[in-house]
């Protein structure tokens, strides 16, 4: 009987063993935290953007990255619009906050992951949109709601702004004028006249895109008759009024659409 007693002592003990493992399993563990009787506060994690925002680069590349953008945006500008020591200054200076601003906003989210102990869905759609700043500083950083975008839209003179708008105009008047060329035979002397006297009589379009060609057409179509009939041959004349007409049915749609001015052209 005795055998028996502790053969099933024996059994009990077994079956219980996996209970109280679980159990120690399951038993809060000591916190390391814990020391002499009070609690370490939790450290947050440092949050580093480089991985994130910088996309592995160096910040300092970063940094050199967007001022390489600035520096190529500025001469595109300056070969627009021929501006002064000044003029580049300007928006020198308003391109360096834009860049500024956004080395700011990296240190803002570090203090901020920080403050939120440590919940990633607190930045990260601000990580996301600096990260597209640092692939794109081209429009990110310098495009439309920029500092630098607002000063370019004031630095330029009004002079400067005429000037560029007929070197613009010109170039499309131009094209129109090669394509006129292969259809009414015009030589490289009458190409060159209508052009001179198109950019000179009528004013640049309001702007430019699908209906270019039939916006000049129209413009031309402005030019006193005599003015064309100067260079050009009667036939020449004829086929350059039937593409008027094809121009003028198109009138409403390039007034609404801003190609075309109600101003005169010149006398």
């Amino acid at each position: 009987m005795l055998r028996t007693i502790a053969r099933w002592v024996s059994v009990g003990l077994l079956l219980a063993s996996p209970a109280r493992a679980q159990d120690a399993k399951d038993a809060p563990q000591k916190d390391d935290r814990i020391v002499n009787g009070g609690v370490q506060p939790m450290v947050i994690p440092q949050f580093d953007p480089t991985p994130f925002v910088f996309g592995g680069s160096k910040p300092e590349d970063v940094r050199k990255k967007f001022e390489e953008a600035l520096a190529q945006e500025i001469r595109l500008v300056d070969r627009k619009y021929e501006l002064t020591a000044a003029q580049q200054k300007k928006l020198k200076l308003a391109g360096g906050h834009d860049i500024k601003r956004f080395f700011d906003e990296v240190e803002e989210i570090k203090s901020d992951y920080a403050r939120s102990n440590g919940d990633w869905n607190k930045i990260s759609q601000r990580v996301f949109r600096l990260q597209r700043a640092t692939n794109q500083p081209h429009v990110e950083i310098l495009g439309e709601g920029s500092m630098f975008a607002k000063t370019l839209r004031k630095v330029p003179t009004a002079e400067q702004v005429a000037r560029q708008a007929k070197v613009q105009y010109r170039d499309r008047v131009y094209w129109a004028a090669c394509l006129l060329s292969n259809r009414l035979a015009l030589s490289e002397d009458q190409r060159k006249a209508l052009v001179d006297l198109v950019v000179e009589q009528t004013p640049p379009l309001g702007r430019y895109g699908d209906s270019d060609y039939d916006a000049i057409l129209y413009q031309i179509s402005r030019v006193p008759r005599e003015k064309l009939v100067a260079f050009l041959d009667d036939a020449q004349y004829r086929g350059l009024t039937i593409r008027f007409e094809q121009a003028k049915r198109m009138e409403a749609v390039l007034f609404s659409e801003g190609y075309l001015t109600p101003e005169e052209p010149k006398r």
